[in-house]
């Protein structure tokens, strides 16, 4: 377990080749500023950039990351990205695409960088344990959103013996009072959360006198260049085009709420745990 001896922590997650994105993070006052920071994984993916993320990330030896269904796909050569996209589905059918370019475009020592990072991770924060996992402690591709049922993640919290769960892969983010504890997902930083904005998001954690405060922020970047080399590497239209439109290519992911919340700006005030 990793026991960080700070009071502010900035999350992030579904980087997905987007290296315009990251780099506005890393130029943001909160990264700067942080004194710990988690990355829950897919540093590779929809977008055109994944062998630039990965140096970028593999450079920061102080993130606590884990790896997700994409590292492990692209890491180990696999056929398709094991994302849990329904076979046929509008997301399968794109992402070969995607997923063939990744891994024709990131060197092998990245793979292997990306094939050695832990499934989860442990660490305390502000006295809370926290379990860090890609999508849950049972598997790196299933889908948790907000309206996912309490019992699952409650599964998820006793078998890390977790006070909070920090997840990622489903790329829409909330915060959710888990009977007394706390279910997190930063939002993805490389792929807008579907609601019709062209913003991404990431978090962070700070420790208060009266409990830790959770706060999503939103980040603008350079679109254009990031669609610009998607473009050039021939990646689909229809991820290049979401990266302004706010608007996933499929909504087959998502639960019947968060289908009927797709194009609403989204509006997330901090939590105080």
């Amino acid at each position: 377990m990793h026991i960080i001896n700070a009071k502010n922590m900035l999350v992030f997650g579904g980087v997905y080749g987007n290296a315009q994105a990251l780099h506005a993070l890393m130029e943001t006052v909160h990264w700067k500023a942080a004194e710990a920071i988690v990355c829950t994984g897919d540093v590779a993916a929809y977008c055109a950039d994944g062998a630039a993320v990965c140096d970028l990330l593999r450079q920061q030896s102080h993130i606590i990351i884990v790896r997700g269904n994409c590292e492990r796909s692209v890491g180990d050569d696999e056929d398709d990205c094991g994302c849990g996209f329904d076979k046929g589905t509008t997301c399968d059918l794109l992402s070969v695409a995607w997923h063939q370019h990744a891994k024709n475009t990131i060197a092998t020592n990245a793979k292997i960088w990306m094939r050695d990072l832990p499934k989860q991770q442990l660490i305390q924060f502000g006295g809370k344990r926290l379990g860090i996992v890609h999508a849950d402690a049972f598997s790196d591709n299933c889908f948790v959103f907000a309206s996912t049922e309490l019992d699952k993640k409650l599964a998820v919290m006793r078998k890390l013996q977790a006070d909070g769960i920090i997840a990622g892969h489903s790329g829409i983010p909330f915060t959710q009072n888990i009977d007394g504890g706390v279910w997190h997902n930063s939002g993805a930083l490389g792929m807008p959360a579907n609601d019709g904005t062209p913003r991404v998001w990431y978090s962070v954690w700070t420790v208060q006198e009266d409990g830790i405060l959770i706060t999503h922020y939103p980040l603008q970047y350079d679109i254009a260049a990031a669609q610009e080399a998607m473009k050039h590497a021939a990646l689909p239209d229809e991820y290049r085009l979401s990266l302004q439109s706010g608007i996933w290519p499929s909504d087959s992911v998502l639960p019947q709420q968060e289908r009927k919340q797709q194009g609403e700006s989204l509006t997330l005030v901090p939590y105080l745990w």
